[in-house]
């Protein structure tokens, strides 16, 4: 995998075109991407993104997702470039259309991050998604 070339096709693609991309625009619309706002850094920078769908994935942006296509095409056919939950984690950031989850520890971001490796989805993070209001 070449996250140069990558970094470099986002880069020249614009907004427009990619949401074009039919199969993946329901995702974005469905907000399925999250960010987690890491309460213990200070800055904005977030390291590790989700995708919440019948499969949770980890996606580092622009670099690495837990899916299956990530893993086996990106990675080790080196066939594609990304997969298509890098993609919608792009456009998502890009159009600002994606749900925030405070996260409040590291021992949190770990356990989210463990279950989705260990079970494909994240009871954790579906908590922290949809508590309701104190």
């Amino acid at each position: 995998m070449n996250v140069f070339k990558l970094v470099e096709f986002f880069e020249k693609t614009s907004v427009e075109k990619l949401t074009e991309i039919k199969k993946m625009s329901s995702s974005i619309l469905l907000r399925r991407i999250v960010k987690p706002k890491l309460l213990y850094m200070s800055g904005e920078y977030t390291p590790v993104w989700f995708y919440i769908g019948v499969k949770d994935h980890v996606i580092i942006p622009k670099t690495y997702c837990s899916c299956m296509d990530f893993i086996v095409n990106v990675m080790s056919r080196k066939t594609r470039l990304f997969c298509k939950h890098l993609l919608i984690q792009y456009i998502s950031e890009k159009t600002n259309n994606y749900r925030e989850v405070e996260i409040n520890s590291v021992e949190e971001l770990t356990r989210i991050i463990n279950e989705i490796i260990d079970i494909n989805i994240s009871p954790t993070l579906r908590r922290l998604l949809f508590r309701r209001g104190d």
